[in-house]
């Protein structure tokens, strides 16, 4: 098994045609390996502490943002429809592959 982190998500191929949320599917290649994963996106309440850490962590990530680091959750709340989040999950666990 791959292992997930975020910077692999910007090689992500989508299985089949469409974007990911359509799909539901994306395969995560780093190197020669890939992994055939499975993506649920998550609704504004489950997505706003994600969206709080990241850019705390990642600075570079705070212009593309009206919220800041130290705003209240329901800030990111209210901006998760323009940063979506997804639940990244193995492919091969869901199928019992």
């Amino acid at each position: 098994m791959v292992p997930v982190a975020g910077s692999w998500l910007r090689t992500a191929r989508f299985l089949g045609c469409g974007t990911i949320r359509a799909a539901g599917a994306a395969k995560l290649t780093r190197g020669r390996r890939s992994e055939p994963v499975t993506v649920t996106e998550l609704g504004a309440a489950e997505s706003a502490p994600v969206l709080k850490a990241y850019i705390a962590k990642v600075a570079v990530t705070r212009p593309f943002f009206d919220a800041k680091p130290d705003s209240p959750i329901a800030e990111f709340e209210a901006e998760a429809s323009r940063h979506p989040v997804f639940l990244i999950g193995s492919a091969n666990e869901t199928t019992g592959g």
